[in-house]
C-alpha cells in the first residue's frame, strides 16, 4: 500500500508473516525507512474500520502504530469541514553503534488528495486481509 500525497510519500509492504511489515516513507529530502515492524491483528481491524469511517463521513481519523510505538506510527486525519485530508507519522528504529543503541526517527506529514481516500482504503483493505 503506497500513500502518494503532495511532497511526500508513505509505502507499507507485507511480509511472510501476518503481522510483519517493511514501511518507507519520503518528504521532500528526507526519507526513512524500517524493513521489520510488527502490527497487531486487533490494531490493522481497528485502522481499517476507522479508514472506512473516515472515508464515508469525511471527519475524523484513522491511527496505527506499531506493537514497539517508538518504530511506526500513521495518521490519517480530516482537518477541517472542507474535506482536506492529512497524512502524518514517523518511522523509527534503534540503531546499534559504539556500543550503545541510538533512536533513530523520521517524522512526515503531507496533504492527501481527499478523492484519493476510497483507493487508499480499497488499499488497506488489501494489505490487511481485508479485516
Amino acid at each position: 500500500m503506497r500513500i502518494d500525497g503532495e511532497r511526500g510519500w508513505v509505502e507499507i509492504v507485507a511480509r511472510d508473516d501476518d503481522e510483519a511489515f517493511d514501511v518507507q516513507c519520503s518528504v521532500g529530502d528526507f526519507s526513512g525507512r524500517n524493513p521489520r515492524i510488527w502490527i497487531d491483528a486487533n490494531e490493522q481491524r481497528r485502522f481499517l474500520e476507522a479508514l472506512r469511517d473516515l472515508d464515508s463521513d469525511r471527519r475524523g481519523e484513522a491511527r496505527i502504530t506499531a506493537m514497539s510505538p517508538e518504530e511506526f506510527e500513521l495518521t490519517v486525519r480530516v482537518f477541517d469541514s472542507a474535506g482536506h485530508v492529512s497524512v502524518e507519522g514517523m518511522i523509527g528504529m534503534l540503531h546499534y553503534s559504539s556500543l550503545r543503541h541510538d533512536p533513530l526517527q523520521v517524522k512526515f506529514a503531507f496533504i492527501l488528495d481527499p478523492t484519493s481516500v476510497p483507493k487508499l482504503v480499497r488499499d488497506a483493505a488489501d494489505i490487511l486481509g481485508a479485516a
